[in-house]
């Protein structure tokens, strides 16, 4: 995939999770555009705690292997799961 399609694949992602993982993906932009990252952290999750390289590379690889196994989810299906959790936590 070349850069101009991931950075299309990543506007429509961005509008399909929810507010919890915009934010932690958020807060993981605005620290690398100023490049405040310390040696060996990737970024941070959404509670804002740091995550190594190998932790990131262990989580790339597990959501692999689940969609893999699962065969993914369209983002019509994440929509409508993302609607259920909304109106089943309220």
């Amino acid at each position: 995939m070349v850069q101009i399609d991931k950075r299309a694949r990543v506007r429509e992602l961005v509008d399909v999770v929810d507010e919890e993982f915009l934010d932690g993906l958020y807060l993981l932009m605005e620290a690398y555009i100023k490049e405040e990252l310390p040696e060996g952290i990737a970024g941070y999750d959404v509670r804002g705690n740091p995550v190594t390289l190998d932790e990131l590379h262990a989580s790339t690889q597990k959501g692999i292997a689940e969609a893999k196994l699962n065969g993914g989810l369209t983002p019509e299906q994440q929509r409508k799961e993302l609607r259920e959790w909304r109106s089943s936590s309220m």
